[in-house]
Formats: structure tokens, sequence, C-alpha cells
């Protein structure tokens, strides 16, 4: 039986109790992959740091005479003269399923979408370079206007940090005072994923619904701004969420859908905080809901067969250190009609496209972390599969990996990881009872290739539909 908001079952009292057993960061994790903030205070794997200069921890590996360019986790490599066209990262992903910076080539040429875009790739063998041309370039200034140019991150260590250990200053323990599953439960449960995220390279998050079953009243968004009024037409979901992140968004609607960054206090706007100039004094600033309000997005129907993107991007604006102080305020709205009883999934991370299952280029793994891997296997996702006018706060699978029943690159008991490389003694060339990549790619497109099985919440790793289905085969 799957998990609902304000319901009392044995998997509610269990995450409840993995939350108040776990000391949750009271400040943002990161991995390799996130753009730090100067002068903001991270926990980065096993240690707690302070940002000295903005910029991504792991710069990618960049095509001659391109410079890179970022926004909310998308790299794009602009090249460096205004005339030629920019290399779109995703593109080159989306038809090699590897990003192009990782894979080892041999003699590979193909083409991107030419139908649709006139976009060809080619591969020199020779030089080991990689050139893409386009006819359209319109997208090259839109980049440029939007995205900014990616910078190594300086840092300087204030402490280690081992997860699972209580820091007073760095982190929290929380306690539920409700019997049911509940909102600041689900929030907390969040907050915990994404740390193990972070510091362990495991994405949960496409299993984990955003939505925490809470509403707001007393705020309308209209087209251009936000206000304090009452409305009997809409009700509207609050979520929160981080700075620089791209969320899907599902859920049947046919009428208008507005979608909205917003401080909140007491279910109030924080419209007016204090901005400091260098010299300590007060300098003049624009409220934050206009500082906002051109993140404001609105869509004329919406379904769970189309999915979009939403989220805030400030890594361009003028105050985007100070509103980044402000995080912890930050709440997306999500308005609908009153009457809409869909049901509404919000996933951390762009899962409007999911890669062909059917193609495969897997030379070069072996350079890619847990991370960028789970980008590339990410099957369909049971969360946004149906609408029966329930919203559940999780899938199934993710109840696997807290229980401990998935085995994957921290799984403790090596004959767990034996047992799996025997299923593939004819595949996989890997260290006795050590995961690698190789053996996470081969469960993973193994998988993928049995017919008639439901391809649902696969990333790789062994979990119990995996495991059964592949073990049925096996004795066949």
């Amino acid at each position: 039986m799957r998990q609902r908001f304000f319901t009392n079952t044995i998997q509610s009292n269990f995450i409840k109790a993995l939350i108040y057993n776990t000391p949750i960061p009271l400040i943002d994790t990161v991995n390799d992959n996130s753009y730090l903030l100067k002068n903001n205070v991270y926990i980065y794997k096993s240690n707690i740091i302070k940002c000295t200069v903005s910029g991504v921890l792991k710069m990618p590996e960049t095509p001659s005479g391109y410079t890179p360019y970022y926004r909310n986790g998308d790299i794009k490599f602009v090249p460096t003269q205004e005339d030629r066209s920019f290399v779109d990262y995703s593109e080159e992903q989306e038809a090699l399923i590897l990003p192009t910076k990782y894979v080892s080539y041999e003699k590979l040429s193909l083409k991107l979408k030419e139908e649709e875009n006139n976009i060809t790739s080619s591969f020199d063998d020779e030089s080991g370079s990689l050139s893409i041309s386009e006819d359209d370039s319109a997208d090259y200034q839109y980049i440029i206007d939007t995205y900014i140019p990616l910078t190594r991150a300086k840092y300087r260590i204030i402490d280690t940090f081992v997860f699972g250990k209580y820091y007073p200053k760095f982190t929290e323990l929380y306690c539920s005072n409700y019997s049911y599953y509940d909102t600041k439960t689900h929030e907390y449960l969040g907050k915990l994923l994404r740390a193990y995220r972070d510091i362990y390279e495991i994405n949960l998050m496409p299993y984990y619904n955003c939505i925490s079953g809470d509403y707001i009243s007393g705020i309308i968004i209209y087209d251009e701004r936000i206000k304090e009024e009452d409305s009997k037409d809409y009700k509207t979901f609050k979520v929160p969420i981080k700075y620089n992140t791209t969320y899907t968004l599902a859920i049947d609607c046919n009428n208008k859908v507005r979608v909205a960054p917003v401080l909140l206090s007491n279910n109030h706007i924080v419209d007016n905080i204090s901005l400091y100039n260098s010299a300590g004094s007060n300098e003049d600033f624009t409220p934050t809901t206009e500082l906002l309000q051109n993140n404001i997005q609105i869509f004329d129907s919406i379904s769970f067969k189309r999915p979009v993107t939403v989220g805030v991007n400030i890594l361009n604006k003028e105050h985007s250190s100070l509103l980044q102080m402000y995080e912890k305020y930050l709440y997306l709205l999500i308005q609908v009609p009153k009457g809409n009883t869909s049901s509404i999934v919000l996933l951390e991370g762009d899962y409007t496209e999911i890669p062909d299952e059917s193609i495969y280029n897997v030379e070069g793994i072996s350079n890619l972390n847990d991370l960028e891997l789970s980008n590339i296997f990410t099957s369909d996702l049971s969360l946004l599969q149906m609408n029966n006018n329930i919203t559940y706060p999780y899938a199934k699978r993710l109840i696997e990996y807290l229980l401990l029943n998935v085995i994957h690159t921290r799984d403790e008991i090596t004959k767990n990881i034996e047992r799996i490389q025997d299923l593939f003694v004819n595949d996989v060339d890997s260290v006795p009872e050590v995961w690698d990549n190789k053996l996470r790619s081969d469960v993973y497109i193994n998988y993928q290739k049995i017919p008639l099985a439901r391809k649902l919440d696969l990333n790789g790793f062994v979990d119990i539909d995996t495991e059964t289905l592949i073990k049925k085969l096996k004795d066949i």
C-alpha cells in the first residue's frame, strides 16, 4: 500500500524515526556539479567550507575555442567567436547517452536532430576534437542573456563533517508532533535525501515528490505580479525549493497554471530585506517581489503526458548573494483553479525527456561519478505515470533504498555485490566484491533489454524488481 499524506502507517513511522535519529544539515550540501556563491557556507562531502570565489567545484572539459556557460545545472559550450553557434551539452548527451567530454570515441561520426534543428556533429579521430555546426544561431543570444560564464569555485575549509553526526551550529534534529505523515516530516525527508545525494552521490530525488501537501491562501499570482489578496477562484500549493535548480511539474489542468517563486515568512510575503553595500550603509534596493517576479511562469495547460520545467535562477541577478542568504524563506507557489482535483507532482531535476533506452555507448564511463551516471541511466518514473486524483509523497522505490534493500556503491555486504557479479560473469570483467561503473551499466542495460518488463524507477542499481527478474532469466 502506498503512503499518503496525513495518514499513519508503518512506513510513516519508519520515516519519522529515521529523521529523528539523523541530524539534518542546516546549511546547503553541494556536490561537484553545484554552483557556489561567494561568502556562503556549504557542506561538501566530508568538510564544511566557505566559498571565496563563485563557481562550480568541478569544471567540465571544454572543447577548444569554447567557453562553458551555466544555468540551473545545465551546461552549454559557447564559441569564443560570436559568429559561431553554441554546442548544446544536452543534445550531445541525448545522442551519445554519455556526455561528450567523457566518451572515448573510435572513428565516431553522428548526426544530432538533423531534421529538427539542422545540427550536425562529427568527431575527428586524428585531432580528437568535436565540431558542431548549426544554421540557425538564434539560440546563441538566448544563452548569452540567460546563462553565465562558468568558472571554478574556490573555498576554504572551516571544519570537518561526518554525515550522521550532530553539529550544534550546522545540523538539527526534527521530531514530529503528529501521529500521521505531516508536511514538515515530508520536507525534512527531502532535506535528508538532498544531503545523501550530495555527500554519497546516490540520487534518490527522482522518487521524492517535492509537493508537501501544504497550501497557502491570501496570495494571488497575476501575470506580472504577486499580491497578498484573497481569492475564491484558485488554490495555491506552497513548496519549499532551492535557487538555481530545475524542477519538473506534472498536473492535469486544462486551464491556466501560474507558478511563481516568493520569499515567505508566516505565510506573508517578505518584501523588505536589508541590503548593504561594501561600506556597510543602507542602499536603495528593489523589493524582493520585484527581484523575483521575472521568474513568474504561466502555462495555458499542463498534463502528466506533457510535464513542464519550472524554477528560479538568480545567478545573473545583482543581489544573488543576498537572495541566497534568504533561501530558507524561498517557496514555489503553484496556482490552479480551485475545482482542480488532479494529482500533482514536482520533482527536483528535469525529467521531461527520458534518455532513449535503445541506444547506449558505454565506452569511457569509468570517469563518470554516480550522479553523472544517474543522469544517463534514468528510466520512466512512476510518480509521473499516473493521475488518480491522489498526490503521493514518494515512490515505493524510495522505501527500498531507505530500508537498505538495494545493492549499490554503498552496500557494505560485499557478498551482495559478488552475487550480482556472478549473474553477469560472462559480461563483466570486474574486481571481485567491488561495485564499479561497468557493473552498473551492465545491470541497467540488461534490464532494459528484457521485453515486457516494467521499466520504472530504474537507475542501474539492483533494486528488488531488477534482481528478481534478472535471476528468473538466468535460470531459464
